[in-house]
């Protein structure tokens, strides 16, 4: 079973790399069109790849954890302002509306980070999607772990209180009787 999650991590993290590679070379000020900017791209997305492969197999359970505990607090913080709190108040569709500008973060991050927590409408959602992201991953954290504990004590074939009861045999269980 080890092979096939280091596996499927490597597969992800050559996913993951290859996509990285494209997005920040659309962020380099280059032109795609010509020769050079075709192999500029396909070298960087390559190189992402590679290094995105050996991140997830050397760290593929503590990014594969970092990973659903975000994108799962991100949905359920979204779930449920559009369920319950738009309803509500009309105010809070800033959340699903407010999206990330880039280029604008970049040339002024302060001004960005006052917008984003001036507004209640938006700080209210980031902190419950911070709350919960910090509580996946701790939970994770703690059931891998206690996985991890069962599995080097060889599922219940320890000395602990999960010990298995050698089996009688057919002459223990005359006598028994």
């Amino acid at each position: 079973m080890l092979m096939f999650n280091k596996a499927m991590y490597i597969f992800a993290g050559l996913i993951a790399g290859e996509i990285t590679g494209g997005a920040v070379f659309n962020l380099l000020p280059m032109d795609p069109s010509s020769a050079g900017g075709r192999d500029g791209r396909l070298m960087l997305m390559g190189f992402c790849a590679v290094i995105g492969a050996v991140a997830m197999y050397t760290m593929g359970e503590r990014v594969w954890m970092l990973a659903t505990a975000v994108v799962g607090s991100w949905y359920a913080t979204l779930s449920f302002v559009e369920i319950v709190l738009v309803p509500g108040d009309t105010r809070y569709e800033d959340f699903i509306r407010h999206g990330p500008n880039l280029a604008l973060a970049v040339d002024h991050p302060y001004t960005t980070l006052a917008e984003t927590l001036t507004n209640p409408f938006l700080r209210g959602p980031l902190c419950l999607f911070v709350l919960l992201a910090v509580v996946g991953v701790q939970t994770q954290k703690t059931l891998w772990a206690s996985s991890r504990k069962r599995s080097v004590t060889g599922k219940g074939q320890g000395q602990g209180k999960h010990a298995q009861k050698p089996a009688s045999t057919g002459a223990q269980a005359a006598v028994m009787i």
